[in-house]
Order: C-alpha cells, then structure tokens, then sequence
C-alpha cells in the first residue's frame, strides 16, 4: 500500500510540473537568457499601432497574468506574465511589455527565459 500511495504522489507531482507553453510561445527555445526570436514574435502579432484591447484580450485567452510596470523609468507600462513548470526548482516564464497610451500599442518587447533556484 505505502508503494501505490507513492506512486500517486509522484504521478501528481509529475502532471503539475508538465510543461504547457502558451500558444504565442510555442515551438521557441527557451533559455537562461534573452531569447530574441519570442521578441519577433510578440512583435509580429502585436504590431506598433494595433489596438491594445486586441492584445490584452487575446493574453487573457492565453491565461497570461496582466499586470502594471512599476518602474517609473520603463518605458513600459503594462505587462503580462506566463510561467509553468520545469521540474522541481526551473520554471519557464513568458513576459510582455507594452504601452498605449491612447490604446493604440506605442512600444512592446517580450522575454522568455527558463528560471532555476
């Protein structure tokens, strides 16, 4: 009995760490450092110009997490977060950054990197 209830545990454990990147991050490498082709791609998607309730929307869909920049001196505003798990001490996060200060995207960047403790 104490092995099945092992098993359970690590069968838990295992699901909560599988790895589900967002759709705007699939299929890129991630590394410990700045990935330039998930920039690209943000870029790509979310354009200087297009509208800002578009690409909040379509973040909400991808269960990023919104959030403000609370650095005065970015040149960013808004930000939204995606992490998922690595294992037991990496995680992968994907970020955003943008502003809009009319709606309408004036700057936006993205980072994704894989984070160890």
């Amino acid at each position: 009995m104490p092995l099945r209830m092992f098993g359970l545990a690590l069968a838990t454990l295992l699901v909560g760490c599988s790895n589900s990147e967002p759709p705007i991050g699939r299929g890129l490498p991630i590394t410990f450092g700045f990935t330039p082709a998930f920039e690209q791609r943000v870029r790509e998607r979310f354009p200087v110009g297009s509208d800002e309730r578009q690409l909040i929307t379509e973040l909400n869909n991808e269960n990023f997490t919104l959030g403000r920049v609370s650095d005065p001196s970015s040149r960013y505003r808004n930000s939204a977060q995606y992490e998922t798990s690595a294992g037991l001490f990496c995680k992968d996060e994907w970020q955003i950054y943008w502003s809009a200060p009319q709606g309408l995207i004036l700057e936006i960047g993205g980072v994704n990197r894989e984070i160890c403790l």
